[in-house]
């Protein structure tokens, strides 16, 4: 189970993506941080993860995920609740 959290207006993802040096939120977990990585090296996406809420996604991250066999778990009330996605 990995988690995406970022509430508005806090950049959490802005800040991930600047502090590794990556394009997307999702290249984290894709291993593409790692000096001299790329995308799919030491990836921990696949069939067996599941990500919790991914309503910030970009269409590159969704179909990358979709490739990789990565699940994506939603709670659409809590979301609702929150207005965050």
């Amino acid at each position: 189970h990995l988690n995406e959290n970022n509430r508005p207006g806090t950049g959490e993802i802005d800040s991930v993506k600047q502090m590794f040096g990556v394009d997307t939120y999702l290249d984290t977990y894709d291993g593409k941080f790692e000096p001299g990585s790329s995308v799919g090296g030491k990836s921990l996406l696949g069939r067996r993860t599941i990500r919790a809420h991914c309503v910030h996604c970009a269409d590159s991250e969704l179909a990358r995920m979709a490739e990789t066999g990565t699940s994506i778990a939603h709670c659409p009330v809590s979301q609702l609740f929150l207005g965050s996605g």
